[in-house]
């Protein structure tokens, strides 16, 4: 299933796929992009669990008018036994009607010594963020890039290291409400 994901995401036409999370919140699509083992699903648990809505696995799949588009498949959260999975539906998913527009980029890898203190980051650098992330940018860089660039244009993006999730939840929901 991960090889045929994969091979989807580095040859789709219709999208641009970025590997990421994404939730749902006040109608817009926030996403998570990072490398594996950074924390990205079991920041975004914790934020689901504080009312943000769940929206999209291991893929921010965008559109190429820029909206995000859900990819809803079980979440795995790593653990030291292997791993869990979660279905999307025990997240509270339940397919979306539309695309979302982009709220915004969150880069908040998981450092258990962090102190909170996220920045705001300028889209520029939220580009770069979803470009590094993104599966077929070698493939298809010029696609990709206006793709990307066209949905960060009106965002509000922040990024820094985070302890536990559950300590920033909150803080960052706080975050995403002063910006919608």
């Amino acid at each position: 299933e991960r090889q045929f994901h994969l091979y989807l995401a580095s040859h789709s036409r219709d999208a641009v796929f970025v590997h990421a999370e994404v939730l749902e919140f006040a109608g817009k699509a926030w996403v998570i992009p990072g490398k594996s083992y950074s924390g990205k699903s079991t920041l975004v648990e914790a934020l689901v669990r504080k009312q943000a809505g769940f929206y999209s696995d291991e893929y921010a799949v965008f559109d190429h008018s820029g909206l995000v588009h859900p990819f809803p498949r079980p979440m795995t959260l790593r653990q030291a036994d292997g791993g869990r999975n979660i279905s999307a539906t025990e997240l509270g998913w339940s397919p979306p009607s539309r695309a979302l527009p982009l709220g915004g980029v969150l880069v908040f890898p998981f450092d258990p010594k962090a102190v909170w203190s996220p920045r705001v980051m300028s889209p520029s650098y939220a580009l770069m963020q979803l470009l590094a992330n993104s599966v077929a940018v070698r493939l298809a860089p010029e696609s990709t890039l206006r793709t990307l660039s066209l949905a960060i244009e009106e965002t509000s993006n922040w990024v820094g290291p985070r302890p536990d999730a559950e300590e920033v939840a909150g803080h960052i929901l706080d975050f995403l409400s002063a910006a919608t």
